[in-house]
């Protein structure tokens, strides 16, 4: 008689246990199931056609990693998921790597999108089509430094001092200098609207530019006499030395 109690005692037990131990997984959160440092794909709803499984790939990270990412992909997907229009990995993740960088503070560190790369390096190579106007961050907003002679930006007026609010229907508040030249270059020939604050009148000038092939005037080299040589560089693109040896 004591036997089958026991057993009967034991199979009572088991059974809570059981009904207990997945109850519990129940309540646990997905996140809290991943082995530490392996972070999963993002779980936020995808854009692949019904029926069909996206692409994964585990990566292996530290614990300490392991955690912010998992934050980064729970904000990630609640953006997906609640944002009121449809929003692709491409587009959140440029934002994220742009703010990484922008988060040390340093002017000089800048992440590049492809445009913005080869709008940068058409600079370096001396030519470009665009406006003929030298554009930098003052007081964190993108400004006119100085306009090239003999370019649509001078012959529209342009002034140092000037604030860039808009590029067509781009705002530019908030935006990198190098954001602005990747909208305001183009072929030769076409046209950009651009609006500008006049802060010295508190104007706003809506401008229609048509580009034009622009050779920025990188150097500028006087004879002082005795040998001596003053020389000014503004910007250091390719035939930045040959210049000079053409000169000296």
């Amino acid at each position: 008689m004591r036997s089958r109690t026991s057993r009967f005692s034991r199979n009572i037990l088991q059974t809570f246990l059981a009904a207990f131990l997945v109850i519990g997984l129940a309540l646990i959160p997905p996140n809290a199931m991943l082995a530490e440092g392996v972070i999963p794909p993002a779980t936020a709803p995808s854009s692949t056609a019904p029926g069909s499984e996206p692409e994964t790939e585990t990566i292996t990270v530290s614990k300490e990693e392991a955690e912010l990412l998992r934050a980064f992909l729970d904000i990630q997907g609640l953006l997906r998921e609640y944002h009121t229009r449809e929003l692709t990995y491409p587009e959140l993740y440029e934002g994220a790597i742009r703010g990484m960088v922008d988060a040390l503070g340093d002017r000089y560190s800048q992440h590049f999108t492809k445009e913005e790369l080869a709008s940068w390096e058409a600079e370096l190579e001396g030519e470009y089509g665009g406006l003929g106007v030298t554009l930098d961050l003052v007081d964190s907003r993108i400004t006119v430094i100085n306009t090239f002679p003999n370019t649509p930006a001078q012959a529209a007026g342009l002034k140092a001092g000037d604030v860039l609010l808009a590029v067509g229907e781009h705002g530019m508040v908030g935006k990198l200098p190098v954001e602005a030249a990747v909208l305001l270059r183009g072929e030769p020939g076409t046209t950009v609207e651009a609006t500008f604050l006049r802060p010295s009148t508190g104007e706003t000038l809506t401008l229609t530019f048509t580009r034009e092939l622009i050779t920025p005037p990188t150097m500028d080299i006087k004879d002082l006499g005795d040998g001596m040589w003053l020389i000014s560089i503004s910007s250091f693109t390719e035939n930045v030395g040959q210049i000079g040896r053409a000169h000296v």
